[in-house]
């Protein structure tokens, strides 16, 4: 970044719920100092990966663009799942990208098509990246055909809550393992881990966290818990590999995101795996 951008990152901090808290970023614009480098640019992500894929409403992006605004700063955001949070929230991209100066979004992602991704902003603005893009080396030639696939998936958007509904499926299913912790189900998110003890069948049965809970609202343990034999979760994720089926593994964390090519044949497959894997010893 600093090499090509000229630039310097300062990353935030994070809540729960995939935001960035307006007195955290103010307290990180940096003063008129010759000792440091000039705040110029506010990032966010939306949806949020590593908050398990929530959505940033409307409202929160517009307040963080009027701070950025107010110290002279602009407002990019990485939009890359962004018609996620438009189907999760029901309102229009537009309406996610008031005020903001900037955003990309992938037509690979939350669209399905074969590649492709966007960056949009003011005329004056991409006529600018145009010119860093060439200086880079970065151009595409006979990208039609690409570019058909995007408009195709563009015409699918309706089709991205179906997405959402199988994550949710997938997290109702996964609840039902007692070796499994489901820690979040947003969007097409679902964050899963293996538990350390593990409820007895009585105590499961009679949890009524939600589907998708927030991780603090696991089942207590309770003593003489028995315990989950299995092999460790990068074991799991080449079991799932072998059987074509994509996990990402973060820190012993599970990340598994639908999409258009994910069926409900794909959801039990990975239900099946889990009840494999990750069993309970007498």
């Amino acid at each position: 970044m600093s090499a090509v951008a000229g630039a310097m990152a300062c990353v935030l901090p994070m809540t729960d719920k995939g935001t960035i808290e307006l007195s955290e970023i103010k307290k990180h614009i940096r003063e008129e100092d010759e000792h440091f480098p000039h705040s110029k640019l506010i990032i966010l992500e939306n949806t949020a990966n590593m908050a398990g894929g929530i959505s940033l409403t409307p409202e929160y992006i517009q307040s963080v663009a009027t701070l950025a605004h107010e110290h002279g700063m602009k407002l990019h955001v990485d939009g890359a799942r962004l018609f996620n949070a438009s189907a999760e929230l029901k309102v229009t991209p537009a309406e996610l990208c008031k005020g903001v100066d900037s955003v990309t979004f992938c037509f690979y992602k939350a669209l399905c098509a074969p590649g492709g991704a966007v960056l949009c902003g003011s005329t004056a603005y991409i006529k600018k990246c145009r010119r860093k893009r060439k200086m880079l080396g970065g151009v595409m030639r006979q990208s039609g055909t690409l570019a058909a696939a995007c408009l195709v998936g563009l015409s699918l958007i309706d089709d991205i809550e179906l997405d959402h509904q199988r994550a949710r499926d997938l997290a109702e299913q996964l609840r039902k393992i007692p070796t499994i912790e489901v820690q979040s189900c947003h969007t097409n998110f679902v964050w899963i881990r293996p538990r350390t003890s593990v409820p007895l069948q009585s105590d499961s049965a009679s949890a009524t966290s939600p589907i998708c809970p927030s991780a603090d609202s696991v089942p207590p343990s309770i003593s003489n818990l028995p315990s989950v034999t299995s092999a460790t979760v990068p074991d799991f994720v080449l079991l799932c590999e072998k059987e074509n089926v994509k996990v990402v593994n973060i820190s012993g964390r599970l990340r598994l995101v639908t999409h258009r090519h994910i069926d409900d044949h794909a959801i039990d497959t990975i239900v099946r795996l889990c009840r494999k894997h990750f069993v309970v010893s007498e």
